[in-house]
C-alpha cells in the first residue's frame, strides 16, 4: 500500500536530519501544524482547505519536493477536496498568514468563475471594464498634474524629481487588474533597492530582503510597507491583483492577476527574471 501523504512527509524530514523545530525556524510555521500535517489530520487546520495548501506548498519547497506531487496527494487523500486545477487555466490557492494570524476559508474568486461558460463570460466583462476604469483615472490623474503644475517649465522639471525618502503609489480601482509590465528603472545613485507594497485587498505576501525573510503575514486595505535590500527584494502573494508596487519610487503597478500565485524579484536596476536569482542562489 502507497504511504500517505503525511508519511511521505515525515519520512523525508527525517532522511535529511531534519527536526519538526528546524523545519519550523525556516518555514515559519508552528510545530503544531507540522504535526497535524504529518498525521494527516488536515481538517483541524483553522484556516481550512487554504491554509492546509499554503502550508504544504511551503513545506515541499522546503524539503525540494514537488508542490504539484503533495497537493495531488492532498487532494486524493482528503475527503470534500476538489483539484483546483481546469483546462486552461489553473488556479492555486493563495499561501497561508503567519501561524496565528487571520485566514479565510474562501477559495480564489476565478475558482468560482471558472465552473460554467456564464461566469468566465461575466469575468471577462469585469476585465474589460477593470481596464477602461484604469485608463480613465490615468487621463483623470494627467489633467489634474498639468492644472496643479501651472505649465511653467522650470515648475515641471522639479515636480519630475520624486522626494527623497517618499514612496509614490498609484491609485487602482477595486477589481480585476491585468499584470503590468516591469518598466525600465533608472539606477538608484545610493545602491540597493527599495521596494513598497500597498495593498488594495486583505492579502497574504512574503517579502525576503538580500535572501532573509522580513515579513510574512496579512496586509490590510489601504496599508502600505517597504523595505531595502543592497541586492535584491523577492516578494511572494497569493493574490497578485490584490498588491500595488512601487520600486525605487518608480510604480510598478498590480503584480499581477486576481488570484494568481506571484514571485516576483526586483534589484537596483529592475526585475529579476526567476532564473537568474535562481542561478545566483545557486552560486
Amino acid at each position: 500500500m502507497e504511504q500517505t501523504l503525511g508519511v511521505w512527509l515525515r519520512e523525508t524530514r527525517e532522511a535529511k536530519g531534519y527536526t519538526l523545530e528546524d523545519v519550523a525556524a525556516v518555514t515559519r510555521i508552528r510545530p503544531r501544524f507540522l504535526v497535524l500535517m504529518e498525521d494527516g489530520d488536515f481538517a483541524a487546520f483553522p484556516g481550512g482547505e487554504l491554509q492546509a495548501r499554503g502550508f504544504l506548498r511551503i513545506v515541499a519547497r522546503h524539503l525540494s519536493l514537488s508542490a504539484d506531487e503533495v497537493l495531488a496527494r492532498y487532494e486524493a487523500e482528503v475527503p470534500g477536496v476538489e483539484s483546483q486545477e481546469t483546462p486552461g487555466e489553473q488556479v492555486e490557492a493563495a499561501p497561508p498568514s503567519s501561524p496565528d494570524g487571520p485566514s479565510s476559508s474562501k477559495r480564489p474568486l476565478s475558482l468560482f468563475l471558472s465552473t460554467n461558460g456564464r461566469r468566465r463570460g461575466a469575468l471577462g466583462t469585469l476585465l474589460i471594464w477593470g481596464a477602461v476604469a484604469v485608463v480613465v483615472i490615468g487621463v483623470g490623474a494627467s489633467i489634474a498634474y498639468v492644472l496643479n503644475q501651472g505649465g511653467g517649465s522650470q515648475s515641471r522639471a522639479s515636480a519630475a524629481e520624486p522626494t527623497p525618502g517618499v514612496t509614490q503609489l498609484v491609485a487602482v480601482p477595486q477589481g480585476p487588474l491585468e499584470p503590468t509590465a516591469t518598466p525600465t528603472l533608472a539606477p538608484d545613485p545610493q545602491g540597493g533597492v527599495t521596494v513598497a507594497l500597498a495593498a488594495t485587498e486583505h492579502v497574504w505576501v512574503r517579502v525576503t530582503a538580500d535572501d532573509r525573510i522580513a515579513f510574512v503575514g496579512f496586509l490590510s486595505p489601504q496599508e502600505i510597507k517597504s523595505w531595502s535590500g543592497d541586492e535584491k527584494i523577492l516578494v511572494e502573494t497569493g493574490n497578485a491583483a490584490a498588491v500595488q508596487v512601487t520600486v525605487n519610487d518608480r510604480p510598478i503597478g498590480a503584480l499581477g492577476a486576481r488570484g494568481e500565485v506571484a514571485s516576483r524579484t526586483w534589484g537596483p536596476n529592475g526585475e529579476i527574471e526567476s532564473a537568474a536569482v535562481a542561478a545566483a542562489s545557486a552560486s
